[in-house]
């Protein structure tokens, strides 16, 4: 199993040059996010299109990717507690991906080196870089 945190998966739903990568380690795998995936998704992507880094088309397309996205969305209110006591390593966003993994003995896959020093020692973390 697999957590896929927001940084990998707009590169899998992108024309990113990590796309290749980000796929290659999430094949076959089942795959679980939690519940605030697609809205830090949809910011980012957002975002993008605002500094003209994405286009609109590119967007949609993106937009509907994830929406498609084959991983269970997993409830927040379950992982808050496991998420605050992450507190001082970890935004909270980045500590509801380390709780889900941890919760479910799931490997971590992301593209922030930052939440890959956070969380190394509590889950097994897939860090891709360029």
């Amino acid at each position: 199993m697999i957590v896929l945190d927001a940084s990998a998966a707009y590169e899998a739903v992108t024309r990113s040059p990590l796309r290749d990568r980000v796929d290659h380690v999430t094949s076959g795998e089942t795959l679980a996010v939690p519940a605030h995936f697609d809205g830090e998704i949809l910011s980012a992507i957002r975002q993008r299109v605002r500094h003209g880094e994405l286009t609109v088309t590119d967007a949609t397309i993106a937009l509907e990717l994830v929406a498609n996205l084959p991983a269970e969305r997993v409830a927040l209110s379950p992982l808050l507690r496991d998420a605050f006591a992450l507190r001082d390593r970890l935004s909270a966003f980045d500590a509801l991906y380390v709780a889900l993994a941890a919760r479910r003995r799931a490997r971590l896959v992301t593209l922030d080196a930052r939440l890959a020093r956070g969380a190394g020692d509590l889950v097994e973390v897939v860090l891709i870089t360029s």
